[in-house]
This record gives C-alpha cells, sequence and structure tokens, in this order.
C-alpha cells in the first residue's frame, strides 16, 4: 500500500504541475515549498541539526526533495506557524514565540527530536508529524528499540508510576503496527522529562496525512490511535489529528488562510 500511496502523490503533484524528476524528486529542496517562506534558511539549519539526514546528499538528491517527503509535508504545513511565533494562538493551547523544528527532548536512555517543538513559559509542546509511513506495518519492538527501555527503566528520568506496566510491557508484545508507538513512547517520556524540569505543562501532538477516501490501512491505523490515546493521555496530554482536520481548523485564519490554501492544493487527494 505504501508504494501505491506515493504513486497517488506523485500522479497528484503531477497533476497540480510540480516539476520532478522520474523518481519523484524535485531539483532542489526549496523546490519542494509551497511558498518561499522568508525563515527557510534558519528551518534548514535546525533540519540538518537533526537526526534525520533529511537535508544530506549521498549519491543521489536528499529526502527532502522528494515530492512524497513528510519532512517537507511538515515544514509546508509550520513554516507560516513558526514565522508568526506569538501572533496566534496555536490549537487552542496558546501563543509560542520559541518554535524549532527537530527540537531535541532527553528521556535519560535517548535523546529523541520532535518534527516541531514549542515553548513558552507555561507548555511544552512536541509535534509528530507522518506522511507515507502510516501505509506500511512494523513491530512496536523492532531491534528492540522498547525493550531497551524496560531494560534501563532505572535511568529513565521522571517516568510517570504505571507507565512501565500501561505502556512499555503493553507494547513491547504487540504484533505489528501502522501506529509508531515506539517514536510517540519515547517523544512522551522525553517531552514529560522536559516539562518536569521546566515547571512546564507537556503536550504531544500527533498529526498524519490521510486522503479523502481512507483505505484499509488508514483504519488499522486509526483504531491503534485509539488505544494508544486511551493508554498515554493517563500520563501527557495527548492530541491527533489528521492534516485534513488541521487545514480546516485554520483555513478561516486570516494569518493562515493563504498557506492552508496552498497545503490542500499540494497534498490533499
Amino acid at each position: 500500500m505504501i508504494t501505491n500511496i506515493k504513486q497517488l502523490i506523485i500522479a497528484h503533484a503531477k497533476e497540480i504541475g510540480t516539476k520532478f524528476d522520474s523518481k519523484g524528486y524535485v531539483a532542489s529542496p526549496g523546490k519542494n515549498l509551497i511558498l518561499n517562506f522568508p525563515n527557510w534558511n534558519v528551518i534548514q539549519v535546525e533540519i540538518k541539526n537533526g537526526k534525520g539526514n533529511e537535508l544530506k546528499t549521498y549519491k543521489k538528491k536528499p529526502k527532502f526533495c522528494a515530492v512524497h517527503s513528510s519532512s517537507c509535508l511538515c515544514v509546508n504545513n509550520f513554516a507560516k506557524i513558526k514565522e508568526l511565533g506569538g501572533k496566534i494562538n496555536f490549537l487552542s493551547l496558546g501563543r509560542f514565540d520559541n518554535i524549532n523544528f527537530e527540537g531535541a527532548v532527553s528521556t535519560g536512555i535517548s535523546t529523541p527530536n520532535l518534527d516541531v517543538l514549542l515553548e513558552n513559559d507555561d507548555i511544552i509542546c512536541g509535534v509528530e508529524s507522518k506522511f507515507t509511513e502510516i501505509y506500511s506495518s512494523k513491530l512496536p519492538d523492532t531491534r528492540g528499540n522498547l525493550s531497551k527501555y524496560k531494560k534501563r527503566i532505572n535511568q529513565l528520568i521522571n517516568i510517570p508510576v504505571g507507565f512501565e506496566k500501561t505502556i512499555l510491557d503493553f507494547y513491547i508484545q504487540k504484533p505489528r503496527m501502522h501506529l509508531d508507538v515506539a517514536q510517540l513512547i519515547k517523544h512522551s517520556l522525553g517531552l514529560i522529562n522536559s516539562a518536569k524540569k521546566k515547571g512546564k505543562y507537556p503536550v504531544l501532538l500527533y498529526i498524519y496525512f490521510q486522503p479523502k477516501e481512507p483505505t484499509e490501512p488508514d483504519f488499522l491505523h486509526k483504531k491503534e490511535l485509539a488505544e494508544f490515546t486511551k493508554r498515554i493521555s493517563k500520563f501527557i496530554e495527548f492530541k491527533s489529528m489528521s492534516y485534513r482536520d488541521f487545514w480546516s481548523y485554520y483555513k478561516e485564519n486570516s494569518k493562515l488562510k493563504e498557506v492552508v490554501k496552498l497545503n490542500m492544493l499540494r497534498y490533499e487527494i
């Protein structure tokens, strides 16, 4: 299914006039943006400081150049929000002057990066963004990436009471899933720890792509997301929404409606 969804995205990009090569890559990262964002140079530095190598050139073009790039989807939707900063109320959570891509938070064992990290005096909010990733599945404990947290539980900083049993024990044993729970668990632990140290309130926002007509992976993902929300919400405020919901939320906002319109043109299939 992941191949099919990428093919649909590439086909749609062609329909709207995006110029790309035979593998679905534009000429340069900037060519993949819906606007000439004035803060793009700053954002590039933040992405390069992350762990995803989205802008690193190997023998081929950077991953960011793919029309199905998850990193580019996130930048196209959040660059304007970063630019506006404290001028808008972000999803009714408040106004955030400090907004960074690839923001790092420490769990005590590792330092995962959030796609976007927003902070003000009271709240630290991490954003995890997904594009085509949910159309394939994997084991939550692939390569023991959750088991190591279980084994090194005493090294986790500020882990909430009950987290080990309710979250770690439950998901270590789960079969293949479309929802990347391991990543969300690490992000939750990092945000909880960072918030505790700074005296702030932690929030994790999960935002994901979904076509107009959901497919089987979309329904499986939705079911898994409902279960995860029920469990993780005992420990952190967890919000989830599709990009289509995100666009609906902001499409009448005078400061964001232009960028929302362009994102819908580019990504709504």
